[in-house]
């Protein structure tokens, strides 16, 4: 199952703003520290011409075993290293990202504080490459892939500029989201998702989930990930500072609107799924940014936290959105 997600991603070929914790990894089972060394298999791939391509890559596949792992995969990666398109794309990373230690760095830090809630952690390995442009909602949901040995970040959809875009196809209000400042939350909010609570039936998942139990969940991811990261609410949130001071100043409206429309309990996604969803605006509410939904989510999940004071282990296993609403108190500033 994994190793076929994965080929979907790389198959579609075909900041360190506000995070400011240090902490340490250490391998449980020899007590080293340990820090993320992201290894750029973009770079190995696009860098450099070479006259013989398969056999360079076999020269590199021990190094990138969790990528070059078939013969289907050489091939495709052949293909798009000789490509226009992935040779444009590798310019706009290369304008971005010449340096990643301040990444490796955040995911360090983050990793160690996850230890401190899930003692079994252990530090995957951490790819970056090109994957190229693919229908819009594959691309976007298949730009981070992880699982316990490994994570794939695509960086060149993080590299959007409006060249690039005339072959990607993103939607424009997509483009600030998909921005270098919320690159380690999608990282941390990935992993915590697809590796660390694979155990828990999550609620996005479940197509009878009412809008109460989504927003409580993604509220749930953020608040980990923010005090994984130690980020602030913006860059947890991925807005921009003007569209998070309009949630602060509107939230009790925001609240009113949710209320009054009798959206917590409302099961069918037609109705809500415009003020939840990446969008450019939340429908029905005027002047306002995307997901304000996520956004009284997000202080639902803070009050209950401050209210029970949880561990994130327990709070991400706690999957009864009713219980944490009624526990946390929550009640908008008007």
């Amino acid at each position: 199952m994994c190793k076929r997600r994965l080929i979907l991603l790389i198959a579609a070929l075909v900041l360190a703003v506000g995070c400011k914790k240090e902490a340490k990894f250490v391998d449980t089972d020899t007590g080293e520290q340990k820090s993320v060394k992201i290894l750029r298999f973009d770079k190995a791939l696009f860098e450099k011409q070479h006259s013989d391509m398969g056999k360079y890559l076999d020269s590199i596949r021990s190094e990138y075993k969790d990528l070059l792992f078939s013969s289907e995969l050489t091939e495709s990666l052949k293909e798009l290293a000789a490509d226009t398109v992935g040779q444009m794309a590798w310019k706009a990373v290369c304008k971005r990202y010449n340096d990643l230690t301040w990444l490796e760095n955040n995911i360090t830090n983050a990793f160690a504080n996850l230890q401190k809630s899930y003692p079994k952690t252990t530090l995957p390995k951490f790819y970056t490459m090109i994957a190229g442009p693919a229908r819009f909602e594959e691309g976007f949901a298949q730009r981070i892939f992880a699982m316990d040995s490994c994570v794939v970040v695509a960086l060149d959809w993080y590299s959007i500029d409006e060249q690039l875009n005339k072959v990607y196809g993103i939607p424009n209000y997509m483009i600030k989201v998909l921005d270098s400042a919320f690159l380690a939350v999608d990282i941390i909010k990935t992993y915590l998702r697809e590796v660390t609570t694979l155990d828990v039936k999550l609620a996005i998942e479940n197509p009878e989930s009412d809008l109460l139990s989504l927003m409580v969940e993604v509220g749930k991811f953020d608040y980990a990930v923010k005090q994984l990261l130690g980020c602030d609410d913006a860059t947890v949130l991925r807005y921009t500072k003007a569209e998070y001071d309009w949630c602060v100043k509107n939230e009790s409206n925001i609240w009113g609107f949710l209320v009054e429309n009798k959206l917590l309990f409302e099961k069918d996604s037609f109705k809500f799924r415009g003020i939840i969803n990446d969008a450019p605006f939340s429908k029905g509410i005027e002047g306002s940014p995307a997901r304000v939904a996520e956004y009284i989510g997000f202080n639902v999940v803070s009050k209950y936290v401050e209210q029970s004071k949880v561990s994130i282990n327990a709070l991400l296993h706690t999957t009864d959105a009713n219980k944490i609403l009624r526990e946390s108190n929550y009640k908008p500033k008007k």
